[in-house]
């Protein structure tokens, strides 16, 4: 699954129109698997959907971020700083919670 665009998302060769408020929903499940594994490209690229689904211009009023700063962070390319995804989740309404790991 991912987003075609903003307001689209496509999987299976189905688009289907979301509206942007339930779009970090669909992806929340993806996301939390991402950093449970230590994936940190696709942790990258599901947040890049739900900003874009949010809009970039709002999150970097949001997060104080340069606009073109959070595309080039979230690209496939991009090396954001922890302090950049603790805003952009915090702007999303995301947030991260720490466990001990099983043995």
């Amino acid at each position: 699954m991912f987003l075609c665009t903003p307001y689209v998302v496509c999987f299976s060769g189905i688009s289907l129109l979301i509206p942007h408020a339930r779009i970090k929903w669909l992806f929340i499940d993806d996301l939390a698997i991402a950093l449970e594994d230590g994936d940190t490209k696709t942790v990258q690229m599901v947040l890049r959907d739900i900003a874009r689904a949010h809009g970039m211009s709002q999150l970097a009023k949001e997060t104080q971020l340069n606009r073109e700063s959070l595309y080039k962070s979230l690209s496939k390319d991009g090396n954001p700083s922890f302090a950049a995804i603790t805003k952009i989740m915090k702007a999303l309404g995301l947030k991260i919670t720490l466990a001990t790991q099983d043995a």
